[in-house]
């Protein structure tokens, strides 16, 4: 696969490259959700010659089967490309250079965004807020988004969440019995998975990476519970009551109150359709709650 990804490199990313870049060397690089199995992701970093640091990030799978990891992670990262490109906002992630599909093998290419996982504390988290805040403000404005209220949100939801009639009618009554709220949400793409793991910080700036589940939701502040809730489980409901607010101002958005648990609910619904609850092979309406409830008691 080296000499392929050298080939590739060299056919397509020429102006990424001076003579005395080569040669170029690999690195295999594995993360916690990398995973083992044929149907995985095999991450390579790419350096130029003697640089300490990668230009390049190729991802591919172990079996071409699984070919539709690396063409959503592509698409996605594509997407929030184009609605950056003409914005700052841009350095917050990789930039997708080139997709090779030779029907035998399939990797994707992107730039290496690099820095250090990220160690949080409330210092940390305000400045990578005030950047992540931004850019979900310049989407909100770049686009003519109505507002929706929690009936609306709930139904899209459980709709999406593909569960039958009877589990989706359950999880709404459910809704229905949370303390209601006055909300009016605009649809703004998501990351999908924000979590420290996915968080580079570096010295003057920070990058988002691995963009797996981008665009799964539009429900503005999914990114914030999903980082929250890692972050500081404890003190979720206070990091909400001290975020949201502005957040939800800045893209337009209409929140009345500090009952965030209506919301919670639809963002732990997101979180258990994407597999990443213990118990979410069990789909039910019922089990959804049983592991909101003892979550978010």
């Amino acid at each position: 696969m080296i000499k392929l990804f050298e080939k590739v490199i060299k056919e397509h990313l020429a102006k990424y490259l001076a003579e005395d870049n080569l040669p170029l060397s690999y690195l295999k690089f594995s993360t916690v959700t990398s995973g083992s199995g044929l149907n995985d992701k095999v991450i390579f970093l790419v350096f130029k010659n003697h640089a300490s640091l990668p230009f390049l990030c190729l991802k591919t799978v172990r079996n071409y089967e699984a070919k539709q990891a690396i063409l959503r992670h592509f698409h996605n990262l594509k997407k929030l490309n184009a609605l950056t490109a003409e914005s700052s906002y841009a350095r917050l992630f990789a930039q997708a250079l080139y997709l090779h599909d030779d029907g035998k093998n399939i990797f994707c290419i992107e730039t290496a965004c690099t820095g250090e996982r990220a160690k949080l504390d409330r210092k940390g988290l305000r400045v990578v807020m005030a950047s992540y805040l931004g850019f979900q403000e310049y989407l909100a404005k770049s686009g003519n988004h109505s507002l929706r209220d929690m009936d609306q949100l709930a139904k899209e939801t459980v709709i999406k969440s593909g569960l039958d009639e009877s589990n989706q009618r359950g999880l709404l009554e459910y809704i229905a019995k949370l303390p209601s709220v006055d909300i009016g949400l605009p649809r703004i793409i998501q990351h999908g998975d924000l979590t420290l793991d996915n968080i580079l910080l570096s010295k003057n700036q920070f990058c988002i990476i691995d963009y797996d589940y981008v665009g799964d939701t539009d429900i503005p502040g999914f990114d914030l519970f999903s980082l929250f809730h890692r972050l500081d489980w404890a003190n979720l409901q206070k990091l909400c009551e001290e975020y949201f607010p502005a957040y939800f101002k800045k893209i337009g958005g209409k929140f009345w109150g500090n009952n965030y648990r209506g919301l919670v609910f639809l963002y732990h619904l997101i979180e258990h359709m994407q597999g990443k609850i213990h118990n979410s092979k069990d789909t039910s309406s019922k089990q959804i709650i049983l592991d909101f409830e003892r979550l978010y008691p």
